[in-house]
């Protein structure tokens, strides 16, 4: 059954206030750990097949908007490209995205790369997908 990977780097992107977005390397602290707001470009494909995608996600963190029961169960994807996060902590966030990423799966690759635009925004959004069979 096909798996997906995420290839190489994940590029941060973080909002500066002053200087928009910016990008950021994966040791990157910020000022306050529980008031983050990053794009992620992540590159996802199946390895035996040639190329990758380009997917987005925005995650953020609660900034007190969130119930105490609803906080612990963070992360958790809120809707089709957005992810709450309750602080910045890069590699926890990396290993969700990977084990995101790694249950995506079908008895295809195209039907595992499906699972994979649920979860997030695909750069062929709003076109027909490559394999014919819509976007998500």
């Amino acid at each position: 059954m096909p798996q997906p990977v995420i290839y190489d780097d994940i590029l941060i992107l973080a909002e500066h206030p002053f200087r928009g977005w910016q990008r950021v390397e994966p040791d990157w602290q910020p000022d306050d750990p529980y008031k983050v707001r990053v794009e992620l470009v992540l590159l996802i494909g199946i390895p035996e097949q040639p190329g990758y995608d380009t997917f987005y996600a925005m995650v953020s963190t609660p900034s007190g908007v969130l119930s105490a029961e609803e906080h612990d169960a963070l992360p958790r994807w809120i809707e089709r490209g957005k992810l709450l996060i309750r602080r910045w902590h890069w590699s926890e966030l990396r290993a969700f995205l990977e084990a995101t990423v790694s249950s995506c799966r079908g008895p295809t690759a195209e039907d595992a790369m499906a699972v994979v635009r649920g979860y997030f925004r695909w750069e062929y959004d709003g076109l027909p997908d490559r394999w014919g069979v819509g976007r998500v």
